[in-house]
Formats: structure tokens, C-alpha cells, sequence
């Protein structure tokens, strides 16, 4: 048997260090494996991380080509082609794709490689649809360490295989990734390697100083080369991960076939550091926005495409998606130079959003009376919901202004409040209707409104729309009753704040729930507020040291109930949930990156993205959220985690000593949403629509009077095709004046639907749980890879 020895060196550019502190370690570790591949033969080194080397490229130029001499020998191996080793959940499956984008065209670019072995050893869990994105993005193998034996009966190599039917070759780390400089490590680690050999005449031995760098030592290489001949049947030998697939490529059919998700390693990671995740998200969504938005003023009015503005974007962004740092279990300090960083990310995105708004608004037909505004849909399908609009009128007072649409129909308003208190500024609500991935103008004029209609009905602890009636008790929980339908979803008063003890450290290593025992937090104040379009209660709950308001909104003629929490937090140890008391969930689905998985009804922390969908028989019911990741489900009881606060990086087994000074990873204010609706059985496509209207909300603003070559409504680019969703619209890296379009099916049946993209129109198909990429051309459609190629 050969067992190939992988000398490495793991690496966190930011963990319990700030970045700045992971820079000088990878230079100083290359720099010491330099000389020592230099003075040896047969080592061979392996290091993975994109950004690692444009770090070293950038400050230390005649490292970075010591390291491409040695990459052209075969001394030293490249592997995981992307940008980092990032969390393998919580990033959107485009931010996957972008790892993969920029990680693998840099290696080619600088070192003339394609790298095939995708490596995130480190990393606390990894989606099930992984092995499709890996394998469109031109990979064949994959390893991983985590879930360990422990948490997870597995093979140590197997067919990884995804929901479309995409297969990568997985390899699994038996003990870790490391050696200890203690003597006797390595030997403990090779003997560890082989219990759980795959029996094909060869397996990996990963050996070296990590997580602060280090890298092989010369106890270990001196250790190796006197035990090559470890036993009569076992040879040791410095090897890649490179070389080991290619040994084993030829036995791919006789692997297992492992069809799962590779779950579950420190739950907590789903929710810990609550503001590092909403700035995630607010960073994927405000890029792909902007991409969008971009892609359509370049191919529509020649404008040229950002292409470097956008890369440093989403080159931050992949980098704070680093598992320790997206996961929240770095420390307080590399948190603030996150948070900076991300912001700059959203405002980057948001400028260029604006400015390609701008562009297109100046070609749009605004002719009319009254003062015109213009609404954008950033979603690739229509858009009906409401909006608020603050119109500029020079501080006149007004009570009589009519609504006008682009077909010149009046559409009712409600005046509501301002966030600003000043006299005479006023902002309306209305329900406007928005082309896909298009726009429409609104025009407000003096004139007297026609009289509403009655659409909202309320009274003692209760309002209702034409869809749902909510009834209030009076410790602020709802009962939901679907009046079409003429079904109660809730068995018992839901949407309820609940507070569990969580002892566990940041990482709640050990455990894969969290207790069912529970505190449920009851209001100290109840508000109805009502009006002719909007109906909200407001609730104020008061728990020990934190304050909790919560607005439960309906809306005329509105399918979607939308909760928005300001929750100010000071309770440390514990979590905060949200619950749901179900009549009947026959299966809960949740949304993964490019995809959805259904999982047991186990009470189980699970990963999840803006999407958890409630089904049985009769009906189903959607959460969606803009920031949340984390939930659990048993029986019919469901929880959505709304936050966690332990210390910031606290690894048992550690033991916090008593008065030590601690700072909390949840202190303080945050504010996010949920919304639900209920939804025709097994139509998850439609549930999926209302997590993208949460999180790519209309744009809206005023805009001069004026001629234009575009009508008052127009549409640039639509997906037409049942539970088929756009993610990405882009120019192509290529720069050839090509656009990149990115979809993917969402209820895991083949289907067929149809583009119309800037007067082009084609249809296509598309299997169950495919993620489909094309080019579009001079008007000609082609199908590529997630590389573009």
C-alpha cells in the first residue's frame, strides 16, 4: 500500500489574529518551505488559497517567483482554486461560483494551471450541492475533514454526488490536516490514516504546523524518510493530492456513492455574530443587483461594464466569507476591520447600482402630468407589492393628490409617516406593478382621488386582508387563518420571541441541538395602527435587560405577511428564536446555496439560506428571512434563530474564569426581517419569489420630466418559466461585449422556459436542481460552464 504523504500548510488568514497578522505568517511560511524545497529533492509541498499568493505576489514579488519555479517543477502543489477556504453554508451558491471565477483564473493566469482539486479542510460543513457547482467550475476532486468520523458515518473517498446527478471524487481527512511538533504525531496520524484506508491500495497522510502557519518540520520529513519503508505492505512517500487522484482516477466506479449534505460540525456557526451575517447578505445582494443593473446600461446604452471595480468588490467579499469569519468564531478585533470592509463592498455596489439607474433613467419617456417617479425591479419576473415613496414638494402642504400609473390608471395611496419629524414632508404607500428586470413611471398630480374601497377589516386584537385574518393575543403571539384556503395554519399562538440557555462556546462544538426548553417573552405593549391600504401592530416586549419591537404588517390585496424586528440585546449565554406551532408539517425544505434539500423533522440546528417552505398535503406555508441561517423543526414545532451571544471565540475547553472581562458576539442592536405567506402545495417556486422580493427590493426614486427612447414602462430581460430563477446577470470576463446568464430550478423537476433578454428570445431546458449558465452573444444564446467557457 502507498500511503502519500501531503505536506501543508494550513493557514487562517484571520481567526484569533487580524488579517495584517495572517499576511507576514504565509509570507514567512513560503518563504521557510522555499528554502527548504530548494534543499531537498523529493519534498513536495501543497497550498491552496488564491489570495494567499496575490498577498505574497503583490509585497514580496521574488518569493512569488521562487514559488512559480517551484509550481512548473512539480514541487509544489496548487490546490483549491478558489479565492479562500470560506464557510461551506452560509455564502449564496453565486458567491461559490465567484470562489471558483477568480480563484482558478488567477492560478491560470500566474502559474499557466488548471486546478482540478477542490480543498476546504478546514471549513465546518459543506452544502450538498457543492459537487455540481465544483464540477461545472472544471473540478474532480474534493477534500474535506469536517464532519469528522465522529459526527458523521462516511467513507474516506467516495462518489460525491449532488442533487442534479453531479458527481465529484470526495476524500475525507481521517484525523486532521496537522502534526503536532510533539514526538510521535506523525506516527499517530499515519496509523489513523490507515483504520479508515478505502482499501484500494493507496489513501493520504496530510502532515505539517498549521492554522499559524509552519508547515512541514524537519522531524517530520527526517521522520518520513526513515520510515519509507514503513512496514513490508506500507510505503511512505512525499506526494500531492495531485498525484494521489491520479492513482485512484481509473477506480472511480468502484467508490460509494455518498448523496448528502457532509453535516454537521459546529451548529453554532450558523448564527453566531448576527451583524457579520446580515452584512454578507446585504453584500451578495447589493453585487448582484448591481451586476443587474450594469449588464443592462452596458448592452442597452453602451456604457462601459465596471469590470475592476467589481472585482475588488467581490474579491473582499469571498475574502470575509473565510469559514472563521462568516461562521463568527474569529475574534472581536478582526471583526471591526470586517465590518469596514463589507461596508465598503455595499457602497461600492450601491454606486454603480445608482449611477447605471441614472443612466437608463435619462432615455425614459417621463412626459406627463404631475411630478414623475420611476420604480426598478432588480428580479427577473414581475413584481405587484408595496412600496413607500417620499415625493420632494418643497414643503407644501397637500391633502388631495391623485396616483398615476404608466397605463394611466389611478392607483390607490396611503399617506404614512416619514422617519424625518419635520411639517409638511410625506411619504405614500401604494401597491405598485413592475415589469421584470424593468421599470415603471408614476406620475403624482393635484386633483382629488377617487373614494377607496374597504380592502382591510379590523377590530379588538385583530386585523385581516382578503387573504389572511390575524388574531392577537394579548402576550403579542398570532393566529393565522387563510381565508381562501379556509385553513388555520398555526395549532397554538405563533410567531413567538423565545429565549434558550446556550452554554455552548462560540462554535457549540459537541452538540448538534439546541434545547427545547424555553422562556417565551411576552409583550409589554400592543399597538393596532390601521389604515385604508396597511394594517400593523406593533409590539414592545421587555426582557431583563433587552427590548424587543416587532411590526406585524398586512397590506390590501397582499399575500405576504411581513414581521420587522429591532431586537437590542444584552443577555449573554443565551439565544434568542422565533416559533412556530404548525397544525401538520409533513416535510420542511430549506433553501441551500444553488439549491433545496429536505431534511427529518428531528429538532436538529440546521443550515439554511432566505428560504424554509412548510408542506403537506393540503397546503404550505413559506418563512423567508434577509439575514438569517439557522432553524430547527420537531414534529411541528419550528424555530427559526434569530441570534446567538456567547464570547467572542471561546473554544472549549477553555474554562471562563469568574468576573473575567468578556465581550458578547450578539451585544446590541440589530434589525432584519421575516416574512411568511402561504402558498399552493408543492409551488416551492412561488415561496422562492418572495425570499427574492425581500432580498432585492424595488428601487425607487424621482426623476426629471422629459422625452425619451424608452417607453414609461418598459421590461430589458425576463425568465419565463415555472420555479426557474435568475441569480446572476453579468458581462462575461472575457470583455467581449458577451453577457453571462445564471439560473437555476428550484423544485427539482425538468423543465422548460423561455429567456427574453434585450429583444432575444429562446427557450430552454433545464433539469431538476440544474444550475444553467449561458452567454448571450450578438442575439445568440450558448450554454457554458460556471467559468464562462
Amino acid at each position: 500500500m502507498i500511503i502519500h504523504m501531503i505536506g501543508n500548510a494550513h493557514i487562517d488568514p484571520v481567526w484569533l489574529w487580524r488579517w495584517p497578522e495572517g499576511v507576514s505568517e504565509m509570507i514567512s511560511t513560503c518563504r521557510t518551505m522555499v528554502e527548504m524545497l530548494k534543499n531537498s529533492d523529493d519534498l513536495i509541498f501543497t497550498k491552496g488559497e488564491a489570495m494567499m499568493y496575490e498577498w505574497i505576489e503583490k509585497t514580496d514579488p521574488q518569493l512569488f517567483d521562487e514559488i512559480v519555479k517551484l509550481v512548473k517543477s512539480g514541487r509544489w502543489n496548487i490546490v483549491n482554486g478558489w479565492w479562500v477556504q470560506p464557510d461551506c453554508n452560509i455564502p449564496s451558491g453565486e458567491s461559490f461560483v465567484r470562489q471558483s471565477l477568480y480563484g482558478k483564473r488567477y492560478f491560470k493566469e500566474k502559474f499557466g494551471i488548471d486546478v482540478k482539486v477542490g480543498y476546504n479542510v478546514d471549513s465546518f460543513g459543506h452544502a450538498a450541492t457543492l459537487p455540481q457547482i465544483l464540477k461545472k467550475s472544471g473540478f474532480d476532486y474534493y477534500v474535506f475533514m469536517r464532519p469528522g468520523p465522529n459526527e458523521k458515518s462516511l467513507p474516506s473517498l467516495f462518489r460525491w454526488r449532488s442533487p442534479d446527478g453531479s458527481e465529484v471524487i470526495a476524500f475525507r481527512l481521517s484525523r486532521n490536516y496537522e502534526t503536532r511538533r510533539d514526538k510521535g504525531d506523525l506516527e499517530r496520524q499515519i496509523r489513523a490514516y490507515l483504520e479508515d484506508s478505502s482499501n484500494l491500495g493507496s489513501t493520504m497522510v496530510f502532515y505539517g504546523v498549521g492554522d499559524h502557519g509552519g508547515g512541514p518540520t524537519i522531524e517530520d520529513i527526517d521522520y518520513i524518510r526513515k520510515h519509507k519503508d514503513f512496514s513490508d505492505e506500507i510505503k511512505l512517500e512525499f506526494s500531492s493530492p495531485d498525484r494521489f487522484f491520479g492513482v485512484i482516477r481509473d477506480k472511480k466506479e468502484t467508490l460509494p456513492v455518498v448523496e448528502d449534505e457532509l453535516q454537521y460540525h459546529s451548529i453554532g456557526a450558523y448564527s453566531v455574530n448576527s451583524k457579520m451575517k446580515i452584512l454578507n447578505r446585504k453584500s451578495e445582494n447589493a453585487l448582484t443587483t448591481a451586476e443587474r443593473f450594469s449588464t443592462i446600461v452596458s448592452v442597452v446604452e453602451g456604457i462601459a461594464y465596471p469590470y475592476d471595480v467589481f472585482e475588488k468588490a467581490w474579491k473582499s467579499l469571498l475574502f470575509n466569507q473565510f469559514h472563521d469569519l462568516l461562521g463568527g468564531t474569529a475574534i472581536k478585533e478582526a471583526y471591526e476591520d470586517a465590518y469596514n470592509e463589507l461596508g465598503g463592498v455595499i457602497s461600492d455596489a450601491e454606486k454603480i447600482k445608482h449611477l447605471s439607474l441614472q443612466t437608463l433613467s435619462k432615455d425614459i419617456d417621463t412626459r406627463g402630468d404631475g411630478l414623475p417617479f420611476v420604480i426598478f425591479n432588480p428580479s427577473a419576473f414581475e413584481r405587484e407589492e408595496y412600496v413607500e415613496f417620499e415625493p420632494w414638494l418643497n414643503w407644501e402642504e397637500w391633502d388631495e393628490r391623485i396616483l398615476i400609473d404608466s397605463d394611466g390608471h389611478e392607483v390607490e395611496y396611503q399617506k404614512v409617516h416619514p422617519t424625518e419629524l419635520m411639517n409638511n414632508t410625506y411619504r405614500i404607500l401604494f401597491k405598485a406593478k413592475v415589469p421584470p428586470l424593468g421599470y415603471s413611471v408614476y406620475w403624482l398630480k393635484n386633483g382629488k382621488p377617487s373614494r377607496v374601497k374597504k380592502h382591510l377589516i379590523y377590530g379588538d386584537g385583530f386585523i385581516e386582508n382578503e387573504f389572511y385574518r390575524l388574531k392577537l393575543t394579548d402576550e403579542g403571539y398570532i393566529n393565522l387563518y387563510d381565508k381562501q384556503k379556509n385553513i388555520q395554519y398555526f395549532s397554538e399562538p405563533s410567531c413567538v420571541p423565545v429565549v434558550v440557555k446556550d452554554d455552548s462556546d462560540t462554535w457549540s462544538h459537541g452538540i448538534s441541538q439546541y434545547s427545547r426548553e424555553h422562556e417565551s417573552l411576552k409583550a409589554r405593549k400592543v399597538k393596532i395602527e390601521n389604515g385604508k391600504l396597511e394594517s400593523k401592530i406593533r409590539i414592545e416586549i421587555i426582557y431583563k435587560r433587552s427590548k424587543i419591537l416587532e411590526d406585524i404588517t398586512i397590506h390590501a390585496g397582499d399575500p405576504v405577511i411581513r414581521v420587522h424586528f429591532i431586537v437590542d440585546w444584552h443577555e449573554s449565554f443565551k439565544m434568542l428564536k422565533l416559533k412556530y406551532l404548525f397544525n401538520e408539517i409533513k416535510r420542511v425544505i430549506a433553501e441551500v446555496p444553488y439549491g433545496m434539500i429536505e431534511r427529518p423533522l428531528n429538532g436538529q440546528e440546521y443550515p439554511m439560506q432566505r428560504g424554509l417552505f412548510f408542506e403537506n398535503d393540503n397546503c404550505s406555508f413559506t418563512i423567508v428571512n434577509n439575514g438569517k441561517y439557522a432553524y430547527d423543526v420537531l414534529d411541528n414545532e419550528a424555530r427559526i434563530t434569530l441570534l446567538r451571544n456567547p464570547p467572542y471565540a471561546w473554544h472549549i475547553p477553555y474554562r471562563i474564569k469568574r468576573n473575567e472581562t468578556l465581550y458578547f458576539t450578539d451585544e446590541g442592536i440589530q434589525e432584519f426581517d421575516i416574512w411568511m405567506s402561504g402558498y399552493s402545495p408543492y409551488q416551492i417556486g412561488e415561496g422562492s419569489k418572495i425570499a427574492r422580493s425581500l432580498n432585492e427590493p424595488l428601487e425607487i426614486f424621482s426623476i426629471p420630466k422629459h422625452a425619451g427612447k424608452f417607453a414609461p414602462r418598459n421590461s430589458f430581460f425576463e425568465v419565463n418559466g415555472e420555479g426557474v430563477l435568475l441569480e446572476a446577470l453579468k458581462m462575461s470576463e472575457s470583455k467581449d461585449g458577451s453577457a453571462i446568464i445564471r439560473l437555476w430550478e428550484t423544485t427539482g423537476t425538468n423543465r422548460r422556459f423561455f429567456l427574453n433578454a434585450f429583444g432575444n428570445s429562446k427557450a430552454f431546458s433545464i433539469k431538476g436542481h440544474e444550475i444553467k449558465s449561458i452567454r448571450l452573444k450578438n442575439g445568440s444564446f450558448k450554454e457554458v460552464d460556471l467559468l464562462e467557457k
